[in-house]
């Protein structure tokens, strides 16, 4: 009977229900177009800073570091790019604080950690954690 009324119903129209998946942990579903969005956007941010560690690896002035234009692309990505920063930051520490800097606004770093890096990088996983952008 069942089979008989689908056959009867046709195919049925396409809903974004049918096209979720479930995020492991959470109730919400995820739908394919931001799976998708986000795969490109760590791709482009992938791409991005591999090109800023290439185009910027024999420049000795960090200011010059910090406004390559590459740089500048990976802050004109915004928020959405923060935990991308967090976990290159987290997974290789390199010059990341600036661009989170600009994008957040925030400064999470105490004046005696400025210059060290290693604590540079902890107090920005530290914020990132707090505002849970990172587990």
């Amino acid at each position: 009977m069942a089979l008989l009324l689908k056959q009867r119903m046709g195919p049925q129209p396409y809903t974004m229900a049918s096209q979720t998946n479930q995020v492991p942990g959470n109730d919400e579903p995820v739908s394919q177009d931001f799976e998708i969005r986000q795969a490109l956007l760590r791709k482009r941010f992938d791409q991005l800073a591999a090109r800023w560690k290439t185009e910027t690896k024999l420049v000795s002035a960090l200011g010059d570091v910090f406004e390559s234009r590459t740089y500048c692309e990976i802050v004109e990505m915004g928020w959405k790019v923060v935990p991308l920063l967090l976990e290159a930051l987290k997974e290789s520490p390199d010059h990341w604080f600036v661009a989170l800097h600009r994008i957040t606004g925030h400064d999470p770093i105490p004046p005696e950690h400025y210059g060290i890096v290693n604590e540079l990088v902890e107090d920005w996983l530290r914020w990132g954690r707090q505002e849970q952008f990172l587990s």
